[in-house]
């Protein structure tokens, strides 16, 4: 009798320790490796540290501005006249070389125009530089044209101008009366600050 409740203790041991070691081998995994909400924290926070570059400013495009004659004068058959642009949008933009220009009739038709960058007059000869406009301030250039026909030549009547924006692919329109000679061509000044104003002349 004595074995046999000997026999019957061991297996009862036996069967405590295996249930023992299973529970063990059972939690085990939940003790290795950092948590998943660590982990997350961790990347969203480097993710962060990516992408705070400070924003840079935009080219003004013709819709961010508004365009007038500022001022006009002449002189040995040379007309000057200034025109201004005017940031009107809500945000900083730059302006930084030549517009380009077509002269418009009365009825918005394109006259024969060759824009030339600079000339030899100073108002022409601005230096060129990169204008910062915050929203509500102005930046102008110089448009230099003759009166005086060559020859037989038939001068144009201009009523409008067309400005691209330097860097722009869109465009305003700025009312204005020309007498155009020398087959369309119109001297531009780079932009500048208003400023700056260099307009022989100017209101």
């Amino acid at each position: 009798m004595s074995t046999r409740r000997d026999a019957a203790a061991i297996v009862v041991l036996l069967g405590l320790v295996a249930t023992s070691c299973a529970t063990t081998a059972a939690r085990a995994p939940a003790t290795t490796g950092p948590p998943t909400t660590a982990s997350t924290t961790s990347t969203a926070a480097a993710a962060g540290t990516t992408t705070s570059a400070p924003p840079t400013s935009r080219t003004c495009p013709a819709s961010a501005l508004t365009g007038a004659v500022h001022g006009s004068s002449g002189g040995a058959g040379t007309i000057e006249t200034t025109i201004v642009l005017h940031n009107a949008s809500g945000a900083a933009c730059t302006l930084s070389g030549y517009p380009g220009l077509t002269l418009l009739d009365a009825n918005g038709n394109a006259l024969t125009t060759t824009t030339v960058r600079g000339g030899d007059l100073a108002f022409e000869r601005v230096p060129p530089t990169t204008v910062t406009l915050a929203p509500g301030q102005d930046a102008m250039f110089n448009v230099g044209t003759t009166d005086v026909p060559t020859g037989t030549e038939a001068c144009e009547e201009a009523a409008r101008l067309q400005i691209y924006p330097p860097n722009a692919t869109d465009t305003l329109i700025v009312a204005l009366r020309l007498t155009v000679c020398g087959g369309g061509a119109v001297h531009a000044s780079p932009v500048f600050p208003a400023s700056a104003a260099t307009a022989d002349g100017a209101a």
